[in-house]
């Protein structure tokens, strides 16, 4: 692709983000995910030698962020 696609309206503006409201939403749902996995990994399926670095570097991150592969709820 030679260009980037982006959405034409985000779903809250740069001050929206900011709002105290919303840093509460955020502190509490971080607080509520504390202990927690977002997702867990299950198996690998296809070549795993046809991977680019940037797409497993990706993977890993996610991984980690996610909680993929520790054993929690």
């Amino acid at each position: 692709m030679r260009r980037r696609i982006r959405p034409p309206v985000a779903a809250w503006s740069a001050d929206q983000a900011f709002l105290p409201g919303r840093r509460q939403w955020i502190a509490d749902y971080e607080r509520k995910a504390q202990g927690r996995a977002a997702c867990r990994f299950l198996r690998t399926f296809g070549d795993q030698e046809s991977v680019t670095a940037k797409a497993d570097a990706v993977r890993a991150l996610y991984d980690r962020i996610a909680k993929a592969y520790e054993p929690l709820p």
